[in-house]
């Protein structure tokens, strides 16, 4: 099953990185626009017969399909970095910042529809939170 040219476009969330090492301490805050455009976002979904965990069970027929595998590819990502104290570096870094987030987003994307439930949509306020989780995760 293909779902294809999704797009998106989310401005103004704000972000904050604070990392530190023996060497060096890293913090940093601003906003981010994220766009997703041109031919979108594809996802992929391969689907199986759905085999019941008892196979003497008559009930258990036809319990449907399960989900095997998601193949997400962003197309075309913009991304863009403001308000923060070194708007220049991530002027200059944003070919490799783009590449990072367009890369984790996918991955983000395959994970959240082979780990969750596919008939039920997750409200708001669990999609930010998941979404703040994985990125202090990745810090």
């Amino acid at each position: 099953m293909d779902s294809g040219e999704i797009h998106a476009d989310a401005r103004n969330i704000e972000f904050l990185i604070e990392k530190s090492s023996s060497m060096m301490s890293i913090k940093e805050s601003g906003k981010a626009d994220i766009k997703i455009y041109g031919s979108g976002m594809n996802v992929f979904f391969i689907l199986r017969p759905k085999i019941p965990s008892d196979p003497e069970s008559t009930s258990a027929l036809g319990t449907g399909l399960e989900l095997a595998r998601v193949k997400c590819s962003i197309h075309k990502l913009g991304f863009r970095l403001h308000d923060t104290k070194h708007d220049w570096l991530y002027t200059l870094l944003g070919p490799l910042i783009r590449m990072y987030v367009k890369r984790k987003a996918e991955k983000e994307i395959e994970k959240f529809f082979m780990e969750g439930d596919l008939l039920q949509l997750p409200s708001t306020e669990s999609i930010t939170e998941a979404v703040k989780v994985k990125f202090y995760e990745s810090q």
